[in-house]
């Protein structure tokens, strides 16, 4: 299962000034096997803000995950990489199937252009 939690990303503006906003996120990575202490995630945002026709926004309903406030999409071009000590357990929202898993990496692995590299 992919599990969907919630970071705090931070948005920096010209004026210097940074803000802190909390938001889901899905894990990709496998903390077993990546440098020890870090994650790589992708953005999780409301269904609202998906583009018609944008192949990289992958849709997860609120019957995948319940525990979302709403329908929304995996930005699986919007990847970064965090420290696990900054996502304690408290922020665990849910975990995704293995189904939803598999149409979201499908997609990550065509915009890493490692789709075809694997056939």
């Amino acid at each position: 299962m992919g599990p969907v939690i919630l970071v705090r990303f931070r948005r920096s503006f010209i004026w210097a000034t940074d803000i802190c906003r909390a938001a889901p996120a899905l894990i990709i990575s496998n903390p077993h096997i990546t440098l020890r202490g870090t994650v790589l995630i992708i953005s999780v945002t409301g269904a609202k803000r998906r583009r018609p026709g944008y192949e990289f926004h992958v849709e997860i309903t609120k019957a995948e995950c319940p525990e979302l406030d709403k329908d929304s999409v995996a930005k699986v071009d919007q990847i970064y990489c965090v420290e696990d000590r900054l996502i304690p357990d408290q922020y665990f929202i849910c975990g995704l199937e293995l189904d939803t898993m598999r149409r979201i990496y499908a997609k990550l692995l065509r915009a890493l252009n490692f789709d075809k590299l694997l056939k």
